[in-house]
């Protein structure tokens, strides 16, 4: 039986080391992880300075010179013109036409008129408005 309790002893012991060593190991890998952390914070730091520092601007591809040399196309240049011209042309005339709030008798122009309907005012009051023009 003392033979059994010494051999209990004896494992508790290595138990008991190993324990520490457990712990030293553990506390071993927390500081590694920490070093670890701290190079790979630092590393990054030093690319984005690197980053910051460097021009951003690269080329990409020389500049070739062209093989035939250029010229003002007068043609197309003219046509698009006159196009252009064109539709500006009658878009103003349709802008005036709409806009224009004139009323026009045969013979005569009254700028600025408007238009009555002739059953809603007196013969008086339409004669004053005809001496207005």
């Amino acid at each position: 039986m003392q033979t059994k309790i010494t051999e209990l002893e004896a494992i508790q012991n290595r138990a008991a080391a190993q324990d520490a060593d457990l712990s030293r190991f553990q506390d071993s890998l927390q500081q590694y992880r920490n070093s670890y952390a701290n190079l790979v914070k630092s590393f990054e730091d030093l690319r984005l300075n690197e980053a910051r520092a460097t021009d951003t601007i690269s080329t990409v591809e020389p500049a070739e010179v062209p093989k035939k040399p250029v010229r003002p196309r007068v043609l197309l240049n003219t046509v698009l013109g006159l196009l252009v011209g064109m539709v500006l042309a009658i878009g103003g005339v349709l802008l005036i036409e709409y806009l224009d709030d004139t009323l026009e008798e045969p013979g005569r122009r009254c700028p600025g008129a408007q238009a009555v309907h002739p059953g809603r005012h007196s013969g008086a009051r339409q004669r004053k408005w005809r001496r207005r023009c």
